[in-house]
């Protein structure tokens, strides 16, 4: 028996998510609280066969975080304790890209030097914190400000250097920023790291299962802040 051709509508694929909206405002979105911006990119159209009004997603990759996102969150829990370390290092990474392509995308700054910045600043929170006892939720705001000091000060050459120069630039601060972490004899270890830093995970819990799901949860939060910005 020869199969019917499955047919769709003029313009639609059968895959493609649409919506039919109701009443007088076909082209009301929801909006993040407290910004212009919306949740989701919807595109309002009329079907060419059926006229139609019709609520395309212009951009599915909200779609594809949240999915992507709410997997990771839901299988955490049956995840092994080294899991939960690279899942939470994951989010940590992806932060830092996402806030990256601020730098790229939205300001226009093709700058190499993301990784200094963040680097310098968790730094000046962990030596604040171990050599001066300045206790952890004070590290977040030393953190910052020292982040928002040291990309201020790479911002000034922007406006004299573009494209190719200022992204060597970048490049060349970054590396001087590993190799003088490094030598730096005076932060301990021969790998340039500082040891015994204050954290939000009780002592108890340290390396534990309840500690690794703590540190993750944080991790993810922090990936969720940085993806409204």
């Amino acid at each position: 028996m020869k199969q019917q051709p499955r047919l769709y509508q003029i313009g639609n694929r059968h895959r493609e998510i649409l919506l039919h909206p109701t009443g007088h405002d076909p082209v009301h979105k929801g909006r993040v609280p407290f910004t212009r911006r919306h949740w989701l990119k919807w595109r309002t159209r009329h079907n060419p066969h059926t006229l139609a009004v019709e609520k395309r997603l212009a951009d599915k990759k909200p779609l594809w975080w949240a999915i992507a996102l709410g997997a990771l969150v839901l299988s955490a829990p049956f995840l092994s304790n080294s899991g939960l370390s690279i899942a939470a290092i994951f989010c940590m990474y992806a932060a830092i890209n996402v806030l990256w392509t601020l730098i790229i995308g939205t300001a226009g700054i093709f700058s190499l030097a993301t990784m200094a910045v963040v680097g310098l600043a968790g730094y000046a929170a962990a030596a604040a914190n171990v050599y001066l006892g300045v206790p952890w939720p004070f590290m977040l705001l030393i953190g910052g400000v020292t982040g928002l000091v040291v990309g201020a000060l790479l911002a000034i050459p922007s406006t004299r250097l573009d494209g190719l120069y200022y992204a060597l630039l970048t490049l060349g601060i970054a590396e001087i920023c590993r190799v003088f972490i490094q030598q730096l004899k005076a932060l301990g270890p021969s790998n340039g790291s500082i040891n015994s830093v204050g954290s939000f995970i009780p002592g108890d819990w340290f390396l534990q299962r309840e500690g690794l799901l703590l540190g993750f949860g944080m991790a993810f939060l922090l990936l969720l802040g940085a993806l409204t910005l």
